[in-house]
């Protein structure tokens, strides 16, 4: 039997370099495959309302790696401002329809493309008001025509029919990232989307920012300012967004995890006689409400955490802070907004001195983990900015059971409010509450959202603030007998100087601000509320563009002032 031969043959050199060639073009083929897979296709990491930070700077492990959140097809740009598109109209005073708001301003940006040649737009919308609360609305063009892409807009059916253009409504495409999620925690740290600001809007420009972490959706920064009430190099404002693809910013609010939403903390034994059940708010930064998201921050934590006064019955972990002194420029801020004259005083709008107000606390901060310092104060020690006696007037077109309420924290009625009112209302504007008679309800205190920046305004000589005020009121909308009575509260509370800035919230601002729940429904409703200030010069403001309110059907009439 023959023995079978094996043999061995040299590798042909040229056919290896042909299959390295082919092997080397299949991976970088596979990579490039799945590279533009996770940079244009939608993440399921979306799907959450809640999202795991990883602070910038520090290791990252499996389980805390950010996966970035990328949109089908769009290649997102630096904003190109556009010609005005049509899409929103500006009406004259002569079609205003009251019913709904309407529209003063409308700014237009391409942000981004899709891979078909279509464009992303953003339309940023400024309701009837001052100009200042946007609107986002965002849409896609495709061959001159314009759909709104409502997952990623704020809607439009609160606007007048009047003030739309030709567009169509799309409601299945979704741009995942730029929808972060409503809730992002670390550690006993908790930010809550609250709102968002639009391209060249100027309401939050920071002296200085600084990435604090990274989402899925883009950078989270701490954004740092100076605010003219609060002065000092240790006390400054500041806020927490997120840079969106589309180059707008989500703002966040702050809280810690441990507090009540009445404001009360848990966890916490209190180093002095305040009581378990004391209550603390952040301190606000401007008016009767909130600022959109920010909140005070003390940029040099060392110059107030010297005396601890809250402490975890373990590990101490909340970082929750007095100072060891009363004259330390913290508790001269916070006393000053308590008590603006200083000096303490008795009855019934008594306060409190300076040394009761430190060591009960009235002040406190507590440092987030991020490093961030914010300050509270005691609710014992309410702060006098309130909004100012608003007035509501009630005129149905025939005599009708009316029930009101008003979205704030309450602290002064006439009639009681009583978490509402019942009222019986004429035509003429007589009301009926229990057994009285009024022509109007009033109240005072704090609003639950937003007090907007101001931005705008008139400013004039102290001798034609009285003139000025009678005219533009007249123009918004408001009869003779609520103009007198505007001015017969209001005008004794004018400053002495030289001028005066004269500032307005509308329906806009107020709903946001301080909403009403009227019902049977109105068909007109005008809302004005004056932010004035003392000034001894002419400074640079903007002119305010007031929008006139017609009184049609069922008219509520409500104004008001930021009492300081």
């Amino acid at each position: 039997m023959e023995e079978e031969q094996v043999v061995k043959q040299k590798p042909d050199i040229k056919n290896w370099i042909i299959i390295g060639l082919v092997t080397a073009l299949l991976l970088l083929g596979g990579y490039e495959a799945y590279n533009y897979y996770t940079q244009n296709l939608p993440s399921e990491e979306n799907t959450s309302t809640t999202t795991t930070l990883k602070t910038v700077g520090t290791a990252t492990t499996a389980a805390t790696q950010i996966t970035p959140v990328f949109s089908d097809g769009i290649t997102w740009i630096s904003p190109v401002k556009l010609s005005d598109l049509g899409l929103f109209k500006i009406l004259s005073s002569s079609t205003q329809n009251v019913t709904k708001s309407l529209i003063v301003e409308t700014s237009y940006y391409k942000v981004g493309t899709k891979l078909n040649g279509d464009e992303i737009i953003l339309a940023q919308v400024a309701p009837d008001g001052m100009g200042i609360v946007y609107d986002f609305q965002r849409f896609i063009k495709s061959s001159e025509k314009y759909a709104l892409v409502t997952q990623n807009s704020d809607g439009i059916d609160k606007y007048d029919s009047k003030t739309l253009g030709t567009f169509t409504i799309d409601t299945t495409t979704k741009f995942d990232s730029i929808m972060p999620d409503t809730i992002i925690s670390k550690g006993d740290t908790k930010l809550t989307k609250q709102g968002h600001i639009g391209i060249s809007e100027t309401r939050f420009v920071t002296t200085s920012e600084s990435v604090i972490a990274t989402t899925s959706w883009g950078k989270l920064y701490r954004g740092v300012m100076y605010s003219t009430a609060l002065k000092g190099d240790n006390i400054k404002v500041g806020s927490y967004y997120i840079k969106l693809a589309d180059s707008t910013l989500t703002l966040y609010s702050i809280k810690p995890t441990n507090i009540s939403d009445d404001g009360v903390f848990s966890g916490v034994t209190w180093a002095t006689t305040v009581g378990s059940t004391a209550k603390f708010s952040p301190m606000r930064t401007s008016g009767c409400g909130s600022v959109l998201s920010a909140f005070p921050m003390v940029a040099n934590e060392t110059a107030y955490n010297s005396k601890k006064q809250a402490e975890d019955t373990s590990t101490h972990k909340y970082k929750i802070y007095s100072t060891s002194s009363k004259d330390n420029e913290l508790i001269t801020l916070g006393y000053g907004i308590y008590n603006p004259d200083g000096t303490a005083s008795s009855g019934a709008t008594a306060r409190k001195s300076i040394d009761d107000y430190w060591s009960n606390l009235g002040t406190i901060t507590w440092t987030d983990d991020y490093g961030t310092t914010v300050i509270y104060n005691n609710q014992a020690y309410e702060p006098l900015a309130e909004c100012g006696k608003p007035v509501i007037y009630l005129y149905p077109e025939k005599t009708t059971a009316v029930s009101v309420k008003v979205g704030a924290k309450v602290t002064k009625s006439e009639p009681v409010y009583n978490n509402g009112w019942e009222a019986t209302a004429d035509p003429d504007g007589k009301l009926v509450v229990g057994q009285k008679t009024f022509d109007s309800l009033f109240w005072e205190g704090i609003g639950i959202g937003e007090y907007p920046t101001i931005t705008t305004g008139s400013i004039v000589a102290n001798s034609d603030v009285k003139n000025t005020i009678t005219n533009q009121l007249s123009y918004i909308g408001l009869n003779t007998k609520e103009t007198d009575d505007f001015l017969d509260f209001w005008m004794p509370k004018m400053p002495s100087t030289h001028y005066v800035r004269l500032s307005w919230l509308q329906n806009s601002e107020m709903d946001k601000l301080a909403p009403l729940t009227i019902s049977p429904t109105p068909t007109s409703v005008i809302r004005v509320f004056l932010d004035f200030e003392g000034l001894n010069t002419i400074t640079n403001l903007p002119v305010q563009k007031l929008i006139p309110m017609k009184r049609t059907g069922f008219t509520v009439v409500e104004w008001g002032g930021l009492l300081k």
